[in-house]
């Protein structure tokens, strides 16, 4: 069996800064950092015109994954520094990576 903390050494050895790992089968949607929050921040208006971030399938991963016991989460961050010498053109900064 495979170990969260040898997953999360891999993730980091391919270059992701950040890892979760979540057991689907103690998972509570009410969990402060789960659905419930997804539903206050939606309520807010935060996904802008990301539509798709209020897709009911995005609040129930069982729908998508049946049978799935654990929901593995990486995140890389796009930050690139000014390029030097300044384009000609405007390129957004998570492209330049």
């Amino acid at each position: 069996m495979v170990t969260s903390a040898a997953i999360k050494a891999f993730a980091h050895q391919l270059g992701f800064h950040r890892v979760g790992i979540v057991d689907l089968r103690t998972y509570s949607p009410d969990h402060p950092s789960g659905v419930a929050a997804l539903r206050r921040w939606l309520a807010q208006g935060f996904q802008g015109e990301m539509a798709w971030m209020a897709n009911p399938r995005r609040q129930e991963i069982q729908s998508v994954l049946p049978g799935a016991q654990s929901l593995i989460s990486v995140a890389l961050n796009y930050y690139q520094p000014d390029p030097e010498p300044p384009p000609r053109v405007k390129i957004a900064r998570y492209a330049w990576g």
